[in-house]
């Protein structure tokens, strides 16, 4: 059962040896997120509000454009959230679509985010197919006509994301 020790989170520990030697398996509470958007006002203001839910929450959070998003930071992140406008995956995506043909991100947690329909959504969806990320269930839709993000919607979203991620390392522990 995980417990927690000096802003770690203990996933199990093993008592082994004469000396009753402890190693602890920890992970840091501080998760990593990298919000990943087009480069629109409307979706980067809704990536600038999921930004701060989440460093709420103490989550290590960077935001980029998606033209200057290098598979290293996509590597380093936990979690992976996604935000597009329009109908169609952005020309500025082509080179992470592109990359993302030959690339696992298994053991990763991934969210979408978009502003106008199901189809910008099923066009993240079909980036991500090959990679084996761990796909939260909702889209999250940053309506273009309100200048305000909903915000109890965007905190139960969030709260969504951390389920699955949560469920994701659950099932990894043994």
């Amino acid at each position: 059962m995980p417990s927690e020790k000096n802003g770690y989170t203990i996933g199990f520990s093993l008592t082994c040896g004469m000396n009753n030697t402890t190693i602890l398996f920890v992970k840091e509470q501080n998760t990593r997120v990298l919000i990943v958007t087009s480069k629109n006002e409307h979706v980067e203001a809704c990536g600038n509000a999921i930004e701060k839910e989440l460093r709420k929450a103490s989550f290590q959070v960077s935001r980029k454009n998606a033209a200057e998003t290098t598979i290293p930071m996509v590597n380093a992140a936990d979690i992976l959230i996604f935000g597009i406008h329009g109908t169609q995956l952005p020309p500025e995506f082509s080179e992470i679509n592109r990359a993302f043909t030959g690339i696992n991100l298994a053991g990763r947690t991934g969210a979408l985010f978009v502003d106008a329909s199901e189809s910008a959504a099923g066009s993240l969806k079909e980036m991500l197919k090959d990679t084996d990320i761990n796909l939260s269930s909702q889209v999250f839709y940053c309506r273009r006509e309100s200048s305000t993000v909903n915000s109890s919607a965007l905190t139960k979203w969030v709260q969504t994301i951390l389920k699955t991620y949560r469920d994701m390392i659950h099932e990894r522990q043994f």
